[in-house]
C-alpha cells in the first residue's frame, strides 16, 4: 500500500473510532462497522476512490454502514485504542489535521437547526480529544455535551480544508455546514484576498 493510502486509511479508521462504531469478529478477524447517513455516501465514495482504499473498506449502502476490513493496521489501532469494544485511550500520534477534517466532514449531521457530531467516547476522553483538537486547530471552538460534539464555527475548518488541498467533495461538505453569517464572512475574506492580489 502506498504511503498516502496508508495515511488515508489511518485517518478514516481513527475518525471512525471517534464517532459511533461496532467491532465485528469473524473467524478471529476483527473489522469495524460504522453507520453512515445517505447524504454522506458520495463524500465517502470519493474518499475511497481518491485514496485507492476499495480493498480495505466495504460500503453497504442498503444497511447504511461501511466496514473497515480486517488488517494488521486495524488490529494495531484497536489494540492501542479499545478494550471490550469501546475506546479506552487516545493516541495523539494518530491525530492530524487531516484526521479531524475528515471526521467533521464525514460524521457531522445537520438537521434543521441542529448540527452535531455523535460519539461514544466517555466524558474524560472527550475532554482529551478537545484538548488535542485545540492544540492542532486554532480559532475553532469545540465543546461536548453528553454524547455529541459541537462547533461554534465551521469557517476555520473550511479554510483549513482549502489550504490543505482536501478533496473538493470533502471541502464542499464543510462549506454546507457554514452558517449564513460564516458564508458572508468567507465572501469578505475572498474579497480582501483578491484586493491584495491586485496590489
Amino acid at each position: 500500500m502506498e504511503k498516502s493510502s496508508l495515511q488515508a486509511l489511518n485517518d478514516l479508521t481513527i475518525a471512525s473510532l471517534l464517532t459511533r462504531f461496532q467491532i465485528s469478529k469473524v473467524n478471529g478477524e476483527k473489522s469495524l462497522r460504522i453507520p453512515i447517513t445517505t447524504n454522506k455516501i458520495p463524500l465517502f465514495k470519493d474518499y475511497i476512490d481518491i485514496h485507492k482504499l476499495s480493498n480495505y473498506v466495504d460500503l453497504k449502502e442498503n444497511e447504511k454502514v461501511f466496514e473497515i476490513k480486517s488488517s494488521i493496521m486495524l488490529e494495531q489501532k484497536l489494540k492501542d485504542w479499545t478494550k471490550n469494544g469501546e475506546v479506552v485511550s487516545i493516541n495523539p500520534s494518530d491525530l492530524r489535521i487531516s484526521t479531524f477534517l475528515l471526521w467533521v466532514s464525514l460524521f457531522t449531521r445537520k438537521d434543521g437547526n441542529y448540527i452535531g457530531l455523535e460519539t461514544t467516547l466517555n466524558q474524560s476522553l472527550q475532554e482529551t480529544l478537545i484538548w488535542i483538537f485545540k492544540s492542532l486547530i486554532d480559532n475553532c471552538p469545540i465543546a461536548s455535551s453528553g454524547s455529541k460534539f459541537h462547533f461554534q464555527s465551521y469557517l476555520q475548518l473550511y479554510l483549513l480544508s482549502v489550504k490543505h488541498h482536501r478533496a473538493y467533495v470533502e471541502t464542499a461538505e464543510l462549506y454546507w455546514l457554514l452558517s449564513e453569517k460564516e458564508k458572508r464572512r468567507l465572501r469578505q475574506i475572498v474579497t480582501d484576498e483578491e484586493g491584495v492580489a491586485y496590489l
